[in-house]
């Protein structure tokens, strides 16, 4: 309840201020890039609502260890997602409008099922009343302990991510569609490590409420290892295919050049460093450390990852590949903190509930 409203709120004031924002952080691009992309952001920002209800009822039948459904749930909106992007794009002519409109409908549809079918009394947690609100102080201050910190996290660290691109933006057209090329590549690596993630979480979380720190530290260190290998077999597949799987997007010579060296430092990177930079944080937070992840995620962002890509930048001259270089840097650099912080041992002590 308290997750939907703040979306709400945060989807109108995007809508209202769209134009400031877009041109406080993408000024510089082009007129027709910048229409574009107030109409995307139009758009995308009705959905906010929708993709809560469909991350609320996803997380929820992951803490019932019904993964299952999750994965279906997943599987529906992306074929949906699939299915509306051919039809308006290519059928409609509608454009950035219809890739945006797409995305709405299938969060809105699958979103809606989920927390509907969060009613059925047959599950281990249900929903009985939506909404009328329910809960003690105490528990409300669990809630926002853990979520508060998370949600200034992630939203600071989209907020970086927005800087870097304006960034990038100012080094060209080559370099902003060889960015956007990689970028949409990149997922099929991330996106394996993503569900470890998740895993490793449910897990610790799991093992610290029934007050077994030692079995926590053994997931979380097991978990890590099988990460590790298979993004691993994943990157080097990707790696082996680069050439072919860049060469589907049709791009000029120049772009696809510079997209796959892109694509091939980040593989190269994040099969070093990734899982131990984003597994390690997701398992430090399922055993409530959340202010510490927060805190190293943010110093990390400003203080590294942004600070030194200007420096690369403006200073070295490096272009779009000191971005690149930095970020991977960054990671490792996270990932040592949270290893130190993991065997030192102080999330033990962290009592959620």
């Amino acid at each position: 309840q308290i997750l939907f409203l703040l979306t709400i709120i945060v989807s109108a004031l995007m809508i209202i201020f769209k134009k400031p924002i877009l041109n406080l952080l993408f000024g510089s691009v082009e007129k027709d890039v910048m229409d574009s992309s107030l109409k995307y952001f139009s758009v995308s920002a009705f959905s906010y609502p929708f993709v809560s209800l469909f991350n609320t009822g996803c997380s929820s039948y992951r803490a019932m260890g019904n993964s299952r459904i999750n994965f279906w749930a997943s599987m529906v909106m992306l074929a949906i997602n699939l299915v509306l992007k051919y039809i308006f794009i290519y059928r409609l002519k509608l454009g950035v409008t219809g890739a945006g409109l797409s995305s709405l409908i299938a969060y809105g549809v699958v979103g809606i099922i989920l927390i509907a079918s969060l009613h059925h009394v047959d599950n281990k947690v249900s929903i009985n009343k939506f909404y009328v609100f329910e809960g003690t102080k105490k528990m409300i201050k669990s809630i926002l302990g853990i979520g508060l910190p998370n949600g200034i996290e992630n939203g600071m660290f989209q907020m970086g991510h927005i800087l870097l691109q304006n960034l990038v933006s100012t080094l060209g057209t080559v370099a902003i569609a060889s960015n956007a090329l990689y970028s949409n590549i990149s997922p099929l690596y991330h996106s394996l490590n993503s569900g470890f993630s998740l895993g490793i979480t449910t897990f610790t979380a799991q093992c610290m409420g029934a007050g077994r720190p030692d079995e926590a530290r053994f997931y979380m260190r097991h978990i890590l290892k099988l990460t590790y290998i298979f993004t691993a077999a994943n990157g080097i597949l990707i790696l082996i295919f680069s050439k072919q799987l860049i060469s589907l997007y049709g791009l000029s010579p120049e772009v696809t050049r510079v997209g796959h060296k892109l694509l091939l430092m980040y593989i190269t990177g994040a099969i070093f460093a990734y899982p131990s930079s984003f597994t390690y944080a997701n398992a430090l937070r399922g055993t409530g450390d959340t202010k510490f992840t927060m805190t190293v995620s943010l110093c990390s962002m400003f203080g590294v990852r942004i600070g030194l890509a200007y420096v690369a930048v403006k200073v070295f001259h490096m272009g779009i590949y000191g971005v690149q270089l930095v970020m991977i840097l960054e990671w490792f650099e996270k990932g040592l903190i949270y290893h130190i912080r993991e065997r030192r041992g102080k999330w033990q002590n962290i009592k959620v509930i």
